[in-house]
């Protein structure tokens, strides 16, 4: 469904679709907004009417880690059909779905034109290595906007883009359903085995 390096058309495409996608540096399609610098003494574990939801590196990385909040009154909010990224220590994850103030190690990318957005995280997601590969190789790894500014992207039609991205969050959707349903399965087979054999 993505062209190979150097094509300008996928090998695997929707009907009616015959154009060349056109390549172009991120820069020409996104700007990038800085997430929020907030010291863990201002973070808080409980959710109340006047926080918002505080997101971190950790909560893309892990289900385990608890939710933290923290007030804040400003307008650099994420919203759940908004990408970001992560620029420091895992740089190139790139995230959607979520709402909140991101933490100062990740950036917001902000569309300079109409795209869609599902597409655009199902392509950054798959560029991933690329990404890591033009981040700086320090103890904490990093990307820097200029290395982002150059990298090489597709742009499709608008429409095009729909269709994909609505393609691949129907897969994303049936996988997450699937796994749902296996841990609900593994719980029940921990439930049965303490209770056959004791």
């Amino acid at each position: 469904m993505f062209p190979k390096k150097g094509e300008k058309t996928p090998e695997l495409r929707f009907l009616n679709f015959k154009n060349n996608w056109k390549q172009c540096n991120l820069s020409e399609v996104f700007k990038y907004k800085q997430g929020q610098q907030v010291p863990v003494e201002e973070q808080s574990l409980t959710k109340h009417k006047s926080t918002k939801r505080f997101i971190r590196i950790v909560d893309l990385t892990s289900t385990e880690e608890p939710k933290r909040y923290i007030s804040y009154n400003g307008n650099n909010l994420v919203k759940k059909d908004e990408l970001f990224m992560v620029r420091y220590g895992q740089p190139g994850l790139t995230a959607y779905g979520y709402e909140g103030v991101i933490a100062n190690n990740l950036f917001k990318l902000v569309p300079k034109q109409e795209i869609n957005t599902l597409f655009y995280y199902t392509l950054l997601t798959k560029m991933n290595l690329e990404i890591q590969s033009i981040s700086s190789s320090t103890t904490m790894p990093a990307i820097s906007f200029s290395s982002l500014d150059t990298l090489k992207i597709y742009k499709p039609s608008i429409e095009e883009q729909i269709k994909i991205g609505s393609f691949f969050k129907q897969l994303d959707d049936s996988i997450a359903l699937q796994e749902q349903k296996l841990e609900s399965l593994k719980q029940m087979k921990k439930a049965f085995l303490q209770k056959m054999f004791v």
